[in-house]
């Protein structure tokens, strides 16, 4: 099945389970349909790092596996419009992610413990700081 066809049948089933859902326009928008494109690009890549041994990192296949869950979570979050449950989703998709590349690129050998504090510590401190950023932009709005 091409991806194409994929993003059709999606749309059909979207249109069949969620047919109240304001998603309808955007799953027919052009820029959307890029979006999604890219999307079931990535759940198809996660699919094949689920099922070859591509890497000696002992993680890969775990994290991807999660990575590939999470990302269709997000193809069922779409539809149901509900903004908390997308946000649910793209954070916890950044930080397999981020969970990702660090076993990958940094520590090939780290404990699965290890790794789950890292990510916590990581991802609270990018929070923190997008957060200290937001407060001096509005302090520096209101001295405007």
């Amino acid at each position: 099945m091409n991806y194409i066809d994929e993003i059709n049948e999606y749309r059909v089933f979207c249109k069949k389970y969620y047919p109240y859902s304001g998603s309808n326009s955007f799953l027919n928008d052009k820029n959307n349909r890029i979006f999604l494109l890219h999307l079931f690009q990535l759940i198809n890549l996660f699919e094949i790092y689920t099922d070859y041994d591509v890497s000696d990192n002992k993680h890969l296949e775990q994290i991807s596996k999660m990575i590939l869950t999470i990302l269709l979570d997000l193809l069922l979050a779409i539809p149901t419009n509900n903004d908390l449950f997308v946000s649910i989703c793209i954070r916890q998709l950044s930080e397999k992610l981020l969970d990702l590349v660090y076993s990958e690129f940094c520590e090939k050998d780290i404990s699965q413990k290890e790794l789950l504090k890292i990510s916590i510590v990581f991802y609270g401190k990018m929070v923190y700081k997008s957060l200290l950023d937001i407060s001096n932009l509005q302090n520096v709005t209101k001295n405007t």
